[in-house]
């Protein structure tokens, strides 16, 4: 596990548009939802397995990526599981490595998916 920090990146897109992509985003991915809102443009992802990935004790690791769209700015934060049959939270400030690169590259992802027109989901 490393350190973990949320991940926080400007933007000037219309936020409207953004939240739209980042619905159209997660569902391509073929993420399930454990929440939408689009009055307050924010979104959040099922439990997703981290292929490959493997806790201090060598159990599985799920995240939860929660996307929050703000006028300047696009907000994701990852919670984290680990474990078998009985999940338990990861450390408060730890996740996989690799998890803050994953965020940047959803926030990538969104922000290409903004500029394609297509009815909001």
């Amino acid at each position: 596990m490393a350190e973990y920090t949320s991940t926080h990146v400007p933007v000037s897109q219309d936020p409207d548009k953004l939240y739209a992509a980042a619905v159209r985003v997660f569902l391509k991915k073929g993420w399930n939802f454990q929440s939408r809102d689009p009055q307050a443009r924010a979104v959040e992802t099922d439990w997703v397995e981290q292929d490959g990935t493997y806790g201090a004790s060598g159990s599985k690791v799920w995240l939860s990526y929660r996307v929050l769209i703000n006028r300047d700015s696009i907000d994701v934060f990852s919670s984290c599981k680990m474990g078998g049959l009985t999940r338990r939270d990861c450390p408060t400030n730890e996740r996989p490595p690799g998890t803050a690169d994953k965020e940047r590259k959803l926030v990538e992802e969104i922000i290409n998916e903004s500029g394609i027109v297509a009815d909001t989901p």
